[in-house]
């Protein structure tokens, strides 16, 4: 007897025990969710007072840039006083924390400085790059820190250009395109429509002939009268270009027409007079059948009008200026370099005009009419890149220098640093009151856990002694609270867990599946990569999960042609794995098909069709090197664009796409969408295919990658080490989606011509 009570009295104190540690856990566990409570709410009001901070002191920079740039515009155009500018800046020397103010023309020299000592020197590279890079008349604002990482200053500047006063229009033109660019009322659609690119490519050819069919005084040149001497031309087919030149200009002014076919004949006739038109105008002629050329009058939708003069209205201003490829006109140098001598001259500044500068961005800006004219006939609208880099370089023509203040953040840092001690203590002596209430409340909180704890003990010792039938057991708590829902859902638990133990095997057999997915895939890939004399090879593969739906592979068809392939199959996993496999067999039994891969594509669609789930399908780029002709023959089913760079270049080339994915679509529909294209290939080219798991991978913040990006990173690790270059492509696209996790399977193929 005596030995049970001893025994009932240990196991009591035991329970006691228990109890005593549950509820110094529970309130440590509440404490420090209070603390994390706490110390989010205290992170969240300092940063909220930070950026007051920050605000009060975006504003007060602003207002003393625009002044300081108003006051550089009247000295220039009113007071003809560079004194009187130096007078001024004087001034800013009794705002709190200043550190300097200065005003920097287009070539970095410093113009006024608030330390004079300064005045004419030239400021570092990197400040004279950074200074260009902000072209809205919009203050831009820098923090920069000190060693130890803390804001040491602010650095702020603001671009000042000519203004109306000054006599340039072109100026505020621009700034009204740019202000549409903004608004998203240019340059806002992905692509033209067929048929406007059909147009101007006939514009484009048009313009060529018009320069050799009249002079520059628009009198008929002396190749057309030795045209109309010989009768191949007639003096109503000159009246007829002259005609055809007005529709085409008001065609480019958003007026929209459409021509006859009489009428594309003729012109087209005429254009086969002065050799412009190698192809005999076959090409229009088939446009105009298909009602593809000036047929329809409502093509033009508003965004593409403003595209169009946009275009030609660049290009009219760069033809003012710029008169060959490294030469310029008259007139560029009595509008803009005698313009900025003159400015220099009213300030009593004696430095040298860089009159290269100013070369070197109207020759940026012909390359760039280039591009954007080719947009226009190959249907891409311009890329961002190209547009802000068009506006910067405009802007930059007129731009007189920037004004620049620096301020010390000593002061505001103080201020910083005395809210958050100040936010701390309170947080502390709050948290303290509320761990003393935190531990009564928890003592009578946990009281209906013993019971929970008794029955749990109950059921965890039938099922480790085997006795499944112990998950039948209930634990009872008569609370209404979240303990009484706690127990109700334990119990609830309880009677799942069996179910649990039967979903064993088939997790079992889906591990088993993913296995075979890999091993199918593995046999899938090329292990190696071809040895071809003249040509050598790169790739880089990573699926998303154990199996991806990417596909690359090296056909060889006979020692003078290999098939390229790359493709991407919807979804993940097994089944992913076996429209691989079928799609790797079809391929290479219609691959002997060698000199047209449009052909493989149409035999191998309806095998997809047939022998793929209706919801899976594989978008694919196929194409036949000849590695003698050096030449490149291949059709796209859906898939991404192959790239062509070659250093000498330095240019990104885009490769035709189009197509629908295989084995989504009968043949009816799916053939017609494939065309077949050929590409020669120069020594020193870069062939890269790609799967669409780079261009659309994201960052932490949901940003895609995008083709700029890639692009960049393409010029940017060019090499003839090609495995090196796909590395460092790889590399940036890593580091561009730190923090993320991958969104889709990632391959990249890259080809060098030696």
């Amino acid at each position: 007897m005596g030995k049970s009570l001893k025994k009932a009295e240990k196991h009591k104190g035991d329970i006691r025990h228990l109890r005593f540690t549950l509820k110094i856990k529970v309130t440590i566990l509440v404490f420090f969710l209070l603390i994390f409570t706490v110390a989010i709410t205290a992170n969240f009001t300092i940063q909220y007072q930070n950026k007051i901070l920050d605000d009060q002191m975006a504003e007060t920079m602003s207002v003393y840039l625009n002044t300081f740039k108003q006051t550089v515009t009247s000295s220039i155009f009113e007071r003809n006083d560079r004194f009187t500018l130096q007078q001024f800046i004087t001034s800013y020397e009794s705002i709190p924390s200043f550190w300097m103010a200065m005003f920097v023309d287009t070539e970095g020299t410093i113009i006024v400085h608030s330390q004079p000592e300064n005045i004419g020197k030239k400021v570092a590279t990197k400040n004279q790059l950074f200074l260009e890079s902000g072209f809205e008349e919009l203050p831009h604002l820098i923090q920069n820190s000190n060693t130890e990482g803390v804001n040491y200053y602010v650095d702020g500047f603001l671009p000042v250009y000519l203004s109306d006063e000054f006599g340039v229009p072109e100026l505020s033109n621009f700034k009204k395109f740019y202000d549409q660019y903004r608004e998203r009322m240019i340059f806002s659609q992905a692509k033209y429509p067929e048929e406007i690119r059909n147009n101007f490519s006939l514009i484009q050819v048009f313009d060529k002939c018009y320069e050799m069919v009249f002079s520059e005084d628009k009198t008929p040149s002396a190749l057309t009268e030795k045209f109309i001497e010989s009768a191949q031309l007639t003096e109503s087919d000159i009246g007829f270009v002259r005609d055809m030149n007005k529709n085409f200009t008001d065609y480019k002014n958003g007026y929209e027409f459409d021509l006859k076919k009489e009428t594309i004949e003729r012109l087209v006739k005429i254009l086969n007079v002065y050799g412009v038109l190698p192809d005999a105008g076959k090409a229009f002629a088939g446009m105009k059948e298909r009602n593809n050329l000036f047929t329809h009058k409502d093509m033009m939708s508003p965004s593409i009008k403003n595209d169009i003069k946009f275009i030609y209205y660049l290009k009219s201003f760069i033809t003012r200026y710029v008169a060959g490829k490294k030469t310029m006109t008259e007139a560029f140098d009595k509008e803009i370099i005698d313009k900025v001598k003159k400015i220099k001259q009213s300030q009593m500044i004696w430095y040298p005009v860089d009159r290269s500068y100013y070369t070197t961005l109207f020759l940026q800006l012909a390359e760039n009419l280039k591009e954007f004219e080719k947009s226009l006939a190959e249907g891409e609208t311009a890329s961002q890149f190209l547009v802000e880099n068009t506006f910067r370089s405009v802007f930059n023509i007129y731009r007189l220098g920037s004004v620049r203040i620096l301020l010390k953040m000593d002061k505001i840092q103080a201020e910083r640093e005395k809210i958050a001690n100040q936010t701390v203590d309170i947080a502390v002596l709050f948290i303290l009151r509320m761990l003393v209430i935190t531990f009564f409340v928890v003592t009578f909180i946990i009281s209906p856990l013993n019971t929970l704890a008794k029955g749990t003990d109950e059921i965890a010792d039938g099922v480790a002694k085997g006795d499944m039938g112990k998950l039948d057991n209930e634990v009872l708590i008569k609370n209404h609270d979240e303990l009484g829902q706690l127990a109700d859902k334990f119990n609830i638990m309880t009677r799942n867990l069996k179910k649990a133990f039967l979903e064993v095997e088939d997790k079992a057999r889906m591990e088993e599946e993913l296995r075979v997915a890999q091993e199918i895939q593995t046999a899938i890939l090329p292990s190696a990569l071809p040895e071809l004399d003249g040509y050598r090879f790169s790739r880089y593969y990573e699926p998303q999960t154990e199996s991806g739906g990417d596909y690359f592979d090296f056909i060889e068809t006979d020692k003078d042609h290999l098939g390229i392939v790359v493709a991407d199959v919807t979804n993940h996993g097994v089944g992913a794995a076996m429209v691989m496999a079928v799609l790797r067999s079809a391929l290479r039994t219609f691959a002997d098909q060698k000199m047209d891969p449009a052909k493989v594509l149409k035999n191998i669609n309806p095998i997809l069709l047939r022998d793929s789930p209706p919801n899976m399908f594989a978008t694919v780029f196929f194409g036949v090197l000849d590695t003698k002709k050096a030449e490149l023959l291949y059709s796209i089913a859906g898939h991404e664009q192959g790239i062509l760079f070659n250093p000498e270049d330095q240019k990104i080339r885009l490769m035709k796409t189009g197509g629908l994915p295989v084995g989504c679509m009968d043949s009816a529909i799916f053939d017609a969408q494939i065309e077949l294209f050929k590409t020669p290939l120069r020594k020193g080219d870069f062939f890269l295919q790609y799967t669409d798991g780079i261009v659309e991978a994201k960052s932490a913040t949901s940003e895609e990658y995008g083709h700029d990006r890639f692009y960049r990173a393409i010029l940017k690790y060019v090499s003839d080490d090609l495995e090196a270059m796909t590395k460092g492509i790889i590399a940036d696209l890593k580091e561009f989606t730190k923090g993320a996790s991958q969104s889709d399977d990632i391959t990249l193929l890259i080809m060098k011509v030696l």
